[in-house]
C-alpha cells in the first residue's frame, strides 16, 4: 500500500508509539480505526485475553475497528505497522 502520511506523521508514529500506554491509530482505508500496544510496555489483561492465540508473540497488538466489525492484528515493527497505513491518530 502507498503510504500517504505525512513524513512528520510517520516519524511521530515510530518516536511516540505507546508513550501513553493505548495508542490512537487511524488508517488510510475509510472507517479503519485501532487502538494500539507495545506488549513490551503496557497492555491491559482483559485485552490480552482476548488477543487470538494464533497472533501472539509479536511485540505490537492492534484491535481494529473497521466497517465490517473488530478484529485483531500483531506485527514484529513499528515499521510494518505503518507500511499497513496505520499512524498514530
Amino acid at each position: 500500500m502507498e503510504n500517504q502520511w505525512s513524513k512528520e506523521l510517520i516519524e511521530y508514529t515510530r518516536n511516540h508509539f505507546g508513550d501513553l500506554g493505548t495508542t490512537r491509530l487511524k488508517n488510510l482505508k475509510p472507517g479503519y480505526y485501532a487502538a494500539g500496544y507495545d506488549t513490551n510496555l503496557y497492555i491491559p489483561d482483559e485485552v490480552e485475553e482476548r488477543v487470538p492465540d494464533e497472533i501472539k508473540g509479536k511485540q505490537y497488538i492492534l484491535f481494529i475497528k473497521s466497517p465490517t466489525g473488530f478484529h485483531f492484528e500483531s506485527f514484529d515493527s513499528i515499521d510494518e505497522i505503518i507500511a499497513e497505513g496505520w499512524v498514530i491518530d
